[in-house]
């Protein structure tokens, strides 16, 4: 896939999150640049452009994605910039007497994701991704790692659009309007698979809070807060929400061992071995 050079003399760098840099255009604020950063690789961003230029062509609120480009020495994609954006993190900490509306919105735009079909030839099967992730996890037994596999592919081969990587920082509003980003995981399979990603931060969050306020910008009571209202706010305001949580945690398990890292990134390993067996 072919870049277009460009010059940064041109481009303001605006800050970005874990895995990305920033840049807007000088002279037009309709205009942005996302480049990788971190450990993040080339074939990540591929990934992205493809798959944020599929969401965007069936229908998907995000926004539209432009052409690759590099400054000579990286790549980046270009995308139309939401002016005056904020994330959903950010909202949370700045507006925690609404949290129980904005988890309502991102539900809203949460469900419309998971009532959309996916061409299973233009995005990964989420079993494909998970399995591949956790197979290179040593920091679990061969026992949990298999447990782990058996229960991933126990899963209904289901060809529903999954965001892949679900958390308030990954879903953006403006202008009343709101917008799924961050598409380089999207994929397809059963939803209760999206629900891994929150519980993982939330352990994070009593791990690490000072950073999970950086990262964040919300408390780990705000957060935690907002989860149980998007729970209420996706599955209705009956439901139980011990028992719904019981029944996500092997998602939030598999997450954790498909993530990776030292105590499988985030969730500790006494809590994911309990799951799936020392």
């Amino acid at each position: 896939m072919n870049a277009r050079l460009i010059n940064l003399d041109e481009w303001i760098p605006s800050g970005g999150g874990i895995f990305s840099e920033i840049y807007f255009h000088r002279s037009n604020p309709a205009r942005m640049i996302k480049f990788m950063a971190g450990n993040t690789t080339e074939n990540d961003l591929l990934r992205e452009v493809s798959n944020s230029q599929y969401a965007y062509r069936i229908g998907l609120p995000t926004p539209a994605p432009g052409e690759l480009v590099t400054d000579g020495k990286r790549l980046g994609l270009m995308f139309e910039r939401i002016v005056g954006k904020v994330s959903y993190a950010r909202a949370i900490g700045e507006h925690p007497e609404e949290i129980g509306s904005l988890a309502e919105e991102f539900a809203g735009i949460v469900r419309i994701l998971h009532s959309t079909p996916c061409d299973t030839s233009a995005v990964p099967n989420v079993k494909q991704i998970y399995e591949a992730s956790i197979r290179r996890n040593v920091f679990r037994s061969k026992e949990v790692i298999k447990r782990a596999l058996d229960f991933l592919y126990s899963l209904p081969d289901v060809a529903t659009c999954l965001h892949g990587d679900l958390h308030f920082g990954n879903m953006i509003k403006a202008e009343g309007k709101t917008y799924l980003i961050d598409l380089v995981n999207l994929c397809y399979g059963p939803p209760l698979i999206d629900f891994g990603m929150i519980p993982n931060l939330l352990t994070f969050s009593k791990v690490a809070p000072e950073k999970f306020i950086e990262d964040y910008h919300c408390t780990p009571e705000q957060a935690a807060g907002f989860w149980l209202a998007f729970l209420k706010a996706y599955f209705g305001e009956d439901i139980d929400l011990a028992l719904k949580q019981k029944e996500i945690q092997p998602y939030v398990a598999v997450r954790a061992i498909a993530s990776g890292g030292e105590a499988g990134f985030y969730v500790p390993s006494s809590d994911v071995d309990e799951i799936f067996g020392s």
